[in-house]
């Protein structure tokens, strides 16, 4: 399946909710970097808006494994969460996805451990740390 169509099937299963249908949302997160709890994921996703809208707008599939040696595809998509107020509120976003080449299926990145960005918030700024003294 094309990485579109895993971030379309794995927004839809959040979607529905449910016990078995995010279990096999789990099943689509990739185990590369870290295993992600499926207690936790649940934690993480019960609050997924049911009536939230994916429309993928952009898809970039390498040619060639990145420099950790894995193949990492890119899907921008944009977002239409309900609102109270009555039009969706409409967002983009980015999702990668690792190919495990054992099962050839692409795995969604749920913890972002391909995103070079997403380690931004981790590092707190240099002024922000405490200094050791002599």
């Amino acid at each position: 399946m094309p990485p579109e169509k895993v971030v379309l099937k794995f927004y839809s299963l959040l979607g529905q909710g449910g016990k078995l249908t995010l279990k096999e949302a789990h099943g689509m997160v990739s185990q590369k970097y870290g295993h992600v709890d499926p207690d936790s994921f649940r934690k993480w996703v019960q609050d997924f808006e049911k009536g939230t809208k994916i429309k993928i707008v952009d898809v970039d599939v390498p040619k060639e494994r990145n420099k950790g040696g894995v193949y990492v595809a890119s899907v921008r998509m944009e977002v239409a969460t309900p609102s109270l107020f009555g039009d969706a509120f409409i967002s983009t976003s980015r999702m990668n996805l690792v190919l495990d080449e054992e099962l050839n299926e692409w795995k969604i990145d749920f913890l972002a451990e391909t995103n070079k960005y997403e380690n931004d918030y981790k590092n707190e700024p240099l002024e922000a740390k405490a200094d050791s003294g002599p």
